[in-house]
């Protein structure tokens, strides 16, 4: 196979790649509801792909082990950031909020 093939191939691999989400911000803010933890997320593609993403959102206690946990999925454009805020049903406590986000295969 000669050069401009595998350029061709290498170049329909790249554009097929999907989104590459990180999550640049995670920071619990004042709740809008009772019984809530609200939680704000900025989320960025760092790829220009195109697809459907995961997000994991975890609420542990600084009290003790127990925690919470949500997903939710959104659709990211190429280097597209977007910022997210989940209301989760929590009982009254200290929270530390973590998050990831991964394109699933």
């Amino acid at each position: 196979m000669g050069a401009r093939p595998l350029a061709v191939v290498g170049a329909v691999l790249v554009g097929c790649a999907g989104p590459d989400p990180r999550i640049e911000r995670v920071a619990i803010v004042a709740p809008q509801l009772a019984g809530h933890v609200r939680v704000d997320l900025m989320v960025v593609n760092r790829s220009r792909g195109h697809g459907q993403v995961q997000i994991e959102i975890r609420l542990q206690r600084t009290s003790d082990p127990r925690s919470l946990a949500v997903d939710r999925t959104l659709e990211l454009d190429g280097h597209q950031q977007l910022e997210l805020t989940v209301d989760i049903p929590a009982p009254d406590g200290d929270y530390v909020a973590q998050a990831r986000a991964f394109y699933p295969d």
